[in-house]
């Protein structure tokens, strides 16, 4: 997200050892309120957040050695603030927040799904004993 409050999709890498930030290819969606992982050589962009469309479903990733993002299959629900990680070959998605039908508060989430990505498609694991959204993940 900006600092004017607005969704981007705009991407750049920072070297520490120059100081310098450079430019990179830009994702395929405007987004914010992302989940973030990287497994293998890849960089995942999971859901987020876009004003015309409220939480996504939709994912991306990065591939650093072309500069360039390709669409992936869509997560079961759409998800914004999840908590993304990259275990044993596969991305976790867990919690978030979702778009509300009623035109009420976001709902937050209870679910995890995992995408695998040699066989491109999204396994639903289950429920959480309780919803979150924007929480911290470690793996260990």
């Amino acid at each position: 997200m900006s600092d004017l409050g607005t969704e981007m999709k705009t991407v750049e890498r920072y070297n520490p050892a120059t100081n310098e930030w450079t430019k990179l290819a830009s994702m395929k969606e405007k987004r914010a309120y992302i989940g973030v992982t990287v497994l293998d050589e890849y960089i995942y962009a999971v859901g987020g957040w876009n004003e015309h469309h409220g939480a996504l479903k939709t994912v991306e990733r990065y591939y650093p050695r072309k500069n360039e993002w390709t669409s992936l299959p869509t997560m079961s629900e759409p998800r914004a603030g999840a908590s993304v990680a990259a275990v044993n070959g596969l991305v976790f998605v867990i919690g978030g927040r979702t778009s509300s039908n009623e035109f009420t508060a976001p709902a937050t989430l209870d679910t995890v799904e995992c995408f695998d990505p040699h066989t491109w498609t999204w396994i639903e694991i289950g429920k959480m004993p309780t919803s979150r959204c924007e929480a911290g993940i470690a793996v260990l």
